[in-house]
């Protein structure tokens, strides 16, 4: 079968998870802690709506044609995948961007003041569409025709990818920009990645356990380069090595923090990419 989605998808897709899930942690960071995790939250707000607005630049280019990357806007089918998702995606990221503006001190935004306001309400709306944008990236595909999209499972991996990415995103940027709250709660930190990647896990053995046999042995098999780099980077270095057992080591105080921190971070992005590559390539090439 031809390629028709590439690399670019592959990004868009991986970013909008990335968005979701680092928007998420700020959020519930915030409900944790508030005003004393200011700038952790603003800038895991930031990096909400940039990445988004990265990911959907990348779409228009593996588009061609700028007006084609508008019709879903224009003319919305809330009805068809696409257009429902665009919807999805166009909320999510003016909540990230608002959330960023309320804890933004820039004196020309007149406005500040009235935007705190909505700071609860854009916490718990952003989190149920930060939700939506994590697995409406894995559900866009289950509506293609390749039996390893054709899954609802497939939504619940990247739902589950996005938030782990999404968090070791936001918590190196927390490392950068806020050192001192960060180490306060980095043991705990850690754990929850582990978390993440536990249930990322169980959410890949659900998707693994309901596609034809021939497309799982395809795809975990070690009998071709996709399946190859999905087993050795994605699970093993993304999931156990980055999500796992690098936060739980780094639970204790120890020298190079910040640098196993990156590593962590690194892979567990690195791998988030590659499921999401392999999946789309693979799904085409196989079908």
């Amino acid at each position: 079968m031809m390629i028709t989605w590439g690399i670019y998808i592959a990004l868009y897709l991986f970013l909008g998870g990335v968005a979701a899930g680092c928007f998420a942690s700020a959020a519930l960071l915030d409900l944790y802690g508030g005003e004393k995790y200011r700038e952790p939250i603003k800038w895991g707000a930031y990096w909400s709506w940039v990445l988004m607005v990265i990911g959907i630049a990348l779409l228009v280019v593996d588009l061609g044609r700028p007006e084609r990357a508008s019709n879903p806007i224009l003319h919305p089918n809330l009805l068809s995948p696409m257009g429902g998702g665009t919807l999805i995606i166009n909320i999510f990221m003016i909540l990230a961007l608002i959330y960023w503006l309320i804890y933004t001190r820039i004196p020309r935004i007149i406005l500040r003041r009235d935007l705190i306001v909505l700071r609860l309400p854009v916490i718990y709306l952003g989190c149920i569409f930060a939700f939506m944008t994590g697995a409406y990236t894995g559900i866009l595909l289950s509506y293609g025709s390749p039996p390893l999209w054709a899954t609802s499972s497939l939504g619940i991996l990247f739902l589950a990818s996005a938030l782990a990415t999404g968090y070791a995103f936001f918590i190196l940027v927390w490392a950068i920009v806020d050192k001192k709250t960060f180490e306060e709660l980095h043991p705990s930190l850690g754990k929850i990645e582990a978390v993440l990647g536990v249930l990322e896990l169980i959410a890949l053995l659900q998707y693994t356990s309901v596609i034809p046999m021939k497309y799982k042995v395809a795809l975990l098999g070690m009998s071709n380069l996709y399946s190859a780099v999905f087993m050795s980077v994605f699970v093993l270095l993304g999931i156990l090595i980055g999500e796992i057992g690098l936060p739980l080591f780094m639970a204790k105080p120890r020298k190079g923090l910040l640098a196993l921190l990156c590593l962590s971070a690194a892979l567990v992005l690195i791998g988030g990419f590659v499921l999401r590559y392999v999946v789309i390539y693979l799904g085409q090439i196989t079908a």
